[in-house]
């Protein structure tokens, strides 16, 4: 929620609190943005689960600076963090907003989907209920909780996405950044963006025929090896404005999520978008400007074809760009979250903004 905070910044204090990714752990200031990361234990992940659990000397820190918001703002019914803003809030008689991703996911292992169910009863409810107003980012998580507590009024707040870092390049800039990742600088290059989870589907990708493309996989120190295969490993996510830049073609072939942001960064930079379609994605993209595929096999071939087909990529491409531009705008976002932070506080402006 990076551009999210940044937006809101423009306006208000802001205190944003997160678990720290790799070496990135204390407290940082930028502008009117104060993040804290926190270290986190992250058991549930060798089940492709992400739960981080936040842990050591700076919760306490975090916790007691958050405190004096106006306004908490949580994501995720199920996690750790927004258990945290929801003991804050009813501590210091604030409201909560909470913005649900991904709602119930369909995962391979019975016990996980079990754990998973819960969950959302021992925890899940209790979020929802302590939530002053409740959102989703996606039509199949906003539907899946209308059906599951009717009572609530649920919230379509879509993300947007940063048109200014997230471009298409030209072509000397496209080899300098293949260069600088060491990626192959006359190869078609199918990008594939995803943590080490069974729902993102790489199983499916690594089975296209790698005939007429080179297959860049990152996300995870998963370290694949094999022909035409490069793993990146974990890239920053400052970094990844660059490597879309320099790829082909993102393929996506993920199952029971919201609506995914790498989908999003990668067509505001033009990268065309070969995706497994999720009816639920309908409230975020529409389906002329993806090109969407309902099997892995369909995908395959969606794959292979815009790979020979350098005129059919920029075309998907552009049409992406133009939507991304058109519909994605993290001010909008912004000014809509606004408008139910001044509602939950029944007063005409807040001062400051807990993400966690």
């Amino acid at each position: 929620m990076d551009e999210l905070a940044r937006s809101l910044g423009q306006r208000h204090e802001i205190t944003v609190v997160s678990s720290a990714w790799e070496d990135a752990v204390g407290v940082s200031r930028n502008g009117r943005i104060t993040i804290w990361r926190l270290p986190a234990l992250r058991f549930a992940e060798r089940f492709g689960v992400p739960y981080p659990l936040p842990w050591g000397r700076h919760v306490r820190a975090a916790m007691h600076q958050a405190g004096s918001a106006d306004v908490f703002h949580a994501h995720g019914a199920l996690y750790a963090h927004t258990l945290l803003a929801s003991t804050l809030a009813k501590r210091h008689r604030k409201p909560l907003i909470l913005t649900e991703h991904v709602g119930f996911v369909n995962y391979p292992s019975a016990f996980v989907n079990l754990l998973q169910r819960s969950a959302w009863r021992v925890l899940g409810d209790r979020s929802i209920a302590s939530s002053r107003h409740v959102t989703a980012c996606s039509d199949r998580v906003q539907q899946w909780l209308s059906q599951r507590y009717p009572e609530r009024r649920i919230d379509f707040v879509g993300n947007g996405v940063d048109l200014a870092r997230f471009h298409p390049t030209d072509d000397a800039q496209r080899r300098a950044l293949r260069l600088r990742f060491g990626l192959p600088e006359d190869e078609v290059l199918v990008l594939f963006v995803g943590r080490d989870a069974p729902k993102k589907n790489l199983e499916d990708v690594l089975q296209i025929p790698r005939t007429d493309f080179t297959l860049v996989v990152c996300g995870s120190r998963r370290k694949l090896v094999g022909e035409r295969l490069i793993d990146l490993g974990v890239v920053s996510h400052s970094s990844m404005s660059s490597l879309y830049a320099c790829a082909d073609m993102l393929v996506h072939a993920a199952e029971g999520e919201g609506f995914p942001l790498a989908i999003q960064e990668a067509m505001a930079s033009a990268l065309p978008a070969v995706i497994r379609w999720d009816p639920g994605y309908i409230g975020n993209v529409d389906v002329t400007v993806v090109s969407a595929c309902d099997t892995p096999d369909a995908l395959g071939r969606e794959v292979l074809r815009l790979a020979s087909d350098p005129a059919a990529r920029r075309a998907l491409g552009d049409r992406g760009r133009r939507w991304a531009h058109e519909t994605w705008n993290w001010d909008r976002a912004a000014r809509d979250f606004e408008r139910l932070y001044v509602c939950a506080n029944d007063a005409p402006a807040t001062r400051e903004a807990a993400h966690s």
